[in-house]
Formats: C-alpha cells, structure tokens, sequence
C-alpha cells in the first residue's frame, strides 16, 4: 500500500527565536564534510551547533554523496532536539516520493534508496517519508543586520512567502527553480543553483539580496555556511571519504 506524502504547507515563521543562525548549503550525503564544517564553526564534537546557534539548513540532504543515512539521521536527531530547521528540496522530496510510492524518478535518489532498502526496517523507512514530506517551503527569520530574512531551497517571492499552502506549480517554484530575480527588498538565502564559492548578489534598486549557498560539496569543491549575524561565510573542501 502506498503511503501519501503530506501536502506541501507554507512557510515556517521562527523569527521570535532569537538564537543565532547557521545556515547550511546543499549536504548531499556528506556527511564527514558536514562534521569538518561544523568544527570550523565551533562546534564541541563536529555534530551540534555551537552553544547559542541554531542551525537553519537549504535542504538536499540526501543523493550524491556517499553518506546519506548519516546526514539524514544527524538532520531527524537535531531537529528532534530543536537544534535544526530544514527546508523542503527537490531532492529531499525525490527520496520521499521513491520511499512512499511505487514511482521511480532515476538518478541519484536510486543509491539512497537502495541504501535505505538495505536497512530492512520499514518503520524507519516511515520516519524518512514523514520527515521529508513535512519540512516548510521556506523559514522566516530575524536577526543581524538584515532584521527578516529567508531561507528556502531554490527560490522565493515576495507573493507567496505569506501563502499556508502552495499549489505544485509554486511548490515546484520554491523547491526546483534554477534562476530567478528576486523581488523581494529584504535577504534570501538559497541553494541548489551550485556555485564555485558562496556568493551575494543584489537584485533590486531597494537592495533586496540574493544569497547562494550550494557550492558543489558532492563534487569534490565545498561545504559553506553563512552567519547572518556577522554576514560571514564560512567554507570546508569536500572530505574525500564522502565522494
């Protein structure tokens, strides 16, 4: 019997929690990176935020790289501790599709699955799907100099960032759009358009900002994190051991 993934909500407002921010740039199953990252940005043991962060992650945490398990289990097990906030992503859902549903979307979500497969626990299976399918399309924060800002996975607009519910055009819009102007007059972060280092664009006359942060970690190029806070990123070459 399949099991219906749960409809796409809105966004989630965490603009009332007043930790500071890490946010995370595409995993994509590395998750030796992921911990070399997290030590550079001061964590106690390359898993937990530092004290006093919160970690705001872009999403496709799974495929491509050769260990998705672990950065899925670090994601449910932080979030869980009210350490983490993901956003939904085109790769994320491909997992929970494949995972909940008898359709096969091909490419890198086929190695996850396998390995997920290979677990032989249904149960765990479940936690996956419901995971994934339940993350927002994009997270409201504060903090820093920007005051508000965004966080979504690919792309956002000023029109349907106060929308509870989105259709699958503007899903798709949110969690697969590869370039996009934004017309927004505060700060978005995205990923899943891969650059060489993390950049900053300006895309209005009222200085509405674009930040990209996928930078290619599954090939062989790097992990990066922005402070908003301190409007600094901070980068790690890919681990070998994750490619």
């Amino acid at each position: 019997m399949e099991k219906k993934l749960l409809p796409l909500i809105g966004g989630l407002d965490i603009s009332e929690d007043q930790s500071r921010k890490i946010i995370i740039g595409d995993i994509h199953g590395c998750f030796h990176t992921l911990e070399r990252l997290l030590g550079e940005l001061g964590s106690k043991d390359g898993y937990h935020p530092p004290e006093g962060y919160k970690i705001l992650s872009l999403g496709d945490l799974n495929n491509k790289g050769a260990n998705s398990i672990a950065v899925l289990n670090w994601a449910m097990d932080l979030t869980a501790k009210d350490m983490l906030y993901t956003v939904d992503s085109n790769h994320g859902r491909r997992l929970a599709r494949r995972l909940s549903s008898n359709c096969r979307p091909g490419g890198e979500v086929e190695r996850t699955y396998r390995e997920i497969k290979k677990l032989e626990d249904l149960p765990y299976e479940d936690k996956v799907v419901d995971y994934l399918s339940s993350l927002p399309a994009y997270i409201k924060a504060s903090g820093g100099p920007w005051g508000e800002y965004y966080v979504a996975h690919a792309a956002g607009s000023p029109r349907l960032l106060e929308k509870s519910e989105l259709s699958n055009k503007e899903r798709n819009f949110f969690l697969g759009t590869d370039s996009f102007r934004w017309s927004g007059s505060k700060l978005i972060v995205t990923g899943h358009v891969t650059v060489k280092n993390p950049t900053k664009e300006i895309h209005t006359p009222t200085n509405g900002t674009v930040i990209r942060l996928d930078t290619g970690v599954n090939l062989g190029n790097l992990l990066s994190a922005y402070l908003p806070e301190d409007d600094k990123f901070i980068s790690v070459k890919t681990d070998i051991r994750d490619l």
